[in-house]
């Protein structure tokens, strides 16, 4: 849910591309997106650089907070397809040991 007047949401919550005349940033020519940013080929004068510094503060990347191995293991899980793969290679490896036991002859496969 967004709040009136907030800018769109992209992917996953993340602010949407910025566009310039209707281009996506990375279509545009080097010449438009310095024209965009108020840049020149040479960069950004001193007084422009410390004003962006105060509006938007330090180019830095955001910490992510670690998390614990036990945890990193069962995210694993959230993919149905591993539960598949999981249940189906336990039920090939139940059916070698009982036809190399000679228990009885191996199942089909059967779902459910």
């Amino acid at each position: 849910m967004t709040r009136p007047g907030a800018p769109s949401s992209g992917v996953r919550g993340r602010p949407a591309p910025r566009t310039v005349s209707g281009k996506a940033w990375w279509l545009l020519s080097l010449t438009e997106c310095q024209a965009d940013l108020g840049a020149t080929a040479t960069g950004l004068s001193s007084i422009q650089a410390a004003s962006r510094l105060s509006a938007f503060g330090p180019n830095l990347f955001r910490a992510r907070r670690a998390q614990s191995l036990p945890v990193q293991f069962f995210i694993r899980f959230r993919n149905p397809l591993v539960i598949i793969l999981l249940e189906h290679d336990r039920r090939a490896t139940y059916r070698r040991r009982a036809a190399k036991s000679g228990i009885g002859a191996p199942q089909p496969f059967v779902a459910g």
